[in-house]
């Protein structure tokens, strides 16, 4: 009886560790759900990836590029803008995932709806660049591209420059090849500068003549507007007028081209010397060079910074606007502002 009991007794814990055995293989190969994932270790699949970053999967196949791995297609959870505000981090992960389930192989996501591609080079299980619709740099150049779209009007009045064209006991003058670079009226000029405004005028005044103002800092609190030929920046220190010039860029954009296929730093920068001796600050020893025309919204760097190359920022009115080997958009940011800021500590 003991004997039966006992040999009852091992064959139910035999069958209950083959259901056990049963039950941890059908769970190990069962496909992992969306709802499962708690770290990227948890994406295995293209699928999976594209899911869990809260997008449609559709199909997937070899790509008809011979430099990508797949072709996938998808519906987009988000567009790249909603509105002004960019979707940078949705599209971040999703690529990082995506990457992640196709083994970090190349491959290009397509929403046909939406006309987006989005083409991802890895390398040595990393991404190296992502392409969306054919731009490395898509989110800085769109930002760029807007901010040049959306730039305030410039108001038309004018302020005669260079009839200030030396020092005088409240005016501080600046001059560059002849030209009026900045003039500066400390708070004892007291004449008019421009349509009924002094340095007595205070900012909330300048604002009820002059509207919104195009340039506003609050922590330094100057707020400035672009005129036809000036650019005038009001603080409680002084008022400071720019000349706003026209200049010929053909010249220097051929320069830009013959570098772009040379890369003779040297040639560069000799040639744009030669064009355009009105450069205010340029600075060069053996391992460095910076050469800053700001009133043309170009700054030009070769050495030990982040930026090497060509600057271009908003005030700058020649044809490039596109980010190009060796030049940077910031047309964002107008170099006279940037330049006005330095000077209010």
């Amino acid at each position: 009886m003991k004997k039966k009991i006992r040999n009852a007794l091992i064959t139910f814990i035999i069958i209950i560790l083959l259901l056990l055995i049963a039950k941890v293989a059908v769970e190990k190969n069962a496909p992992v759900r969306v709802e499962d994932i708690r770290s990227m270790d948890d994406i295995t699949t293209i699928r999976l990836a594209v899911e869990y970053s809260g997008c449609e999967y559709i199909r997937e196949k070899k790509s008809e590029d011979k430099d990508f791995n797949k072709d996938i297609y998808i519906k987009l959870g988000k567009d790249l803008y909603t509105g002004d505000t960019k979707n940078k981090m949705f599209f971040t992960q999703l690529v990082k995932y995506v990457a992640k389930g196709n083994n970090y192989l190349n491959f290009r996501l397509a929403d046909e709806e939406k006309k987006i591609l989005i083409a991802v080079i890895c390398e040595d299980g990393k991404i190296l660049k992502t392409y969306i619709n054919g731009d490395n740099n898509y989110y800085r150049n769109e930002d760029s591209r807007r901010a040049l779209a959306n730039y305030v009007d410039i108001i038309p009045l004018d302020i005669n420059i260079n009839s200030y064209d030396t020092d005088s006991t409240n005016v501080e003058v600046k001059k560059i090849q002849g030209k009026v670079f900045n003039a500066v009226f400390n708070k004892e000029y007291d004449e008019e500068i421009l349509d009924g405004i002094t340095t007595g005028t205070s900012l909330e005044e300048v604002k009820q003549v002059l509207g919104t103002p195009h340039f506003y800092d609050e922590y330094k609190n100057v707020i400035g507007y672009k005129l036809t030929n000036n650019y005038i920046f009001f603080s409680d220190a002084n008022i400071s007028v720019y000349g706003n010039y026209e200049y010929d860029y053909v010249e220097f954009e051929n320069l830009i081209a013959k570098f772009q296929e040379d890369f003779d730093i040297k040639s560069f920068v000799s040639g744009i010397t030669d064009i355009w001796l009105d450069y205010d600050y340029y600075r060069y020893n053996s391992n460095y060079v910076e050469l800053v025309y700001t009133l043309k919204g170009i700054k030009i760097q070769f050495g030990n910074v982040n930026n090497n190359g060509v600057t271009i920022y908003n005030n700058y009115k020649g044809e490039i606007k596109e980010m190009q080997n060796g030049v940077h958009l910031e047309i964002d940011k107008d170099f006279v502002f940037e330049y006005e800021l330095k000077k209010h500590r």
